[in-house]
């Protein structure tokens, strides 16, 4: 028989509030090798602007070539008008960070999440609520979520390109 939970007690890696949501992420993505995905309503909750967590997608991008960050959003207008280091990088990078427009299934869809390698996730399954839970080292998880992903990305729309100036 299984015991209740404590008040105002969660289960190992749920989380209940926007901090705690960041702090996953963060250890999403220090655990990110070769892929990160992020499928998010406008990315208005995740803080990427924060100089650390700029760097440590430049470092993430900086590894090589093999390097993919893809990020799908059902608004751009946050990204486009709050996000400059976001989009520096994506000028920079623009053969690894590719920014689309969420169409067909993947707008109705209510959840958000960031997905590392397909082995380490943040998952909120509403995005406008704060609970959610971290799963790190949990293929069978995120191989599902990257299925996911990946058929929200190829109905997705074009997004976000990167802008060259000065040429």
């Amino acid at each position: 028989m299984t015991q209740p939970l404590p008040p105002n007690s969660l289960p190992p890696n749920v989380f209940d509030s926007r901090a705690a949501y960041v702090a996953g992420l963060d250890q999403v993505l220090a655990g990110a090798r070769r892929e990160l995905r992020i499928f998010d309503p406008d990315l208005s909750m995740l803080d990427l602007e924060a100089p650390a967590r700029a760097g440590k997608l430049e470092m993430f991008l900086r590894q090589g070539s093999w390097a993919r960050l893809w990020i799908v959003l059902h608004r751009l207008d946050y990204a486009e008008r709050n996000m400059p280091r976001l989009l520096n990088l994506q000028r920079r990078f623009a053969q690894s960070l590719t920014i689309r427009l969420s169409d067909g299934e993947g707008r109705r869809a209510e959840d958000c999440f960031v997905l590392a390698d397909a082995q380490h996730v943040v998952r909120r399954a509403v995005a406008e609520q704060s609970r959610g839970v971290l799963r790190l080292n949990d293929p069978s998880e995120s191989g599902l979520l990257r299925e996911r992903f990946d058929a929200i990305l190829a109905g997705a729309l074009p997004g976000i390109e990167p802008s060259v100036s000065g040429l």
